[in-house]
């Protein structure tokens, strides 16, 4: 499987979701989901970004449809696009940071149409169909990214995270970990 779309009921989701591919999970409504035994909240629209083989379970307050995109990382790589998506270690793989992003409802609509986008894409298999859903989820991946990015900014800066310092040198060590090696840097 190269990519596929998936609909479940809140009420019908595996008790523990695990695939080797890339998801990227978008539903609305409130509870509390857990990746890899860490639990966290959620309300309102909803986007939730996993790695191949980390296990999520669902626990929903209401019944609601849950939209999943799968995709191998050979048909898209992550590593490769970081930059264009500026998702390394934002969206996928930070041990440290909720996968999780509370979306706009605008955002919420428009990777949903970007879902219904790629399933016609992906139905129709024209020449150019591959290249196309690549920029859709080229897409989807910014549009997290950038709602993540603005959520954490604003959480700095109105000093709601409960150390401001670990926060900044967080984003620090991410960002220069692989060419900076020495303790005194």
């Amino acid at each position: 499987m190269e990519i596929k779309i998936q609909l479940y009921h809140t009420s019908d989701f595996p008790s523990e979701f695990t695939t080797e591919n890339y998801s990227v999970i978008l539903w609305k409504g409130s509870g509390v989901f857990s990746v890899d035994a860490i639990n966290y909240s959620y309300g309102g629209y909803n986007i939730l970004f996993l790695s191949p083989y980390q296990k999520l379970k669902l626990a929903a307050e209401s019944e609601e449809n849950i939209h999943i995109l799968f995709f191998h990382g050979d048909y898209y790589c992550i590593e490769y696009h970081k930059e264009e998506v500026a998702c390394n270690g934002l969206l996928f793989n930070n041990i440290y940071l909720n996968p999780g992003v509370e979306l706009s409802e605008n955002n919420y609509h428009y990777i949903f149409e970007l879902f219904n986008h790629i399933q016609k894409e992906e139905s129709e298999k024209h020449p150019f169909s591959e290249s196309i859903i690549k920029t859709y989820i080229q897409l989807i991946l910014a549009i997290g990214s950038k709602q993540k990015i603005s959520i954490e900014n604003t959480l700095v800066s109105s000093e709601k995270l409960p150390n401001k310092n670990a926060a900044e040198f967080q984003k620090l060590l991410e960002s220069h970990f692989k060419a900076e090696k020495e303790l005194s840097f």
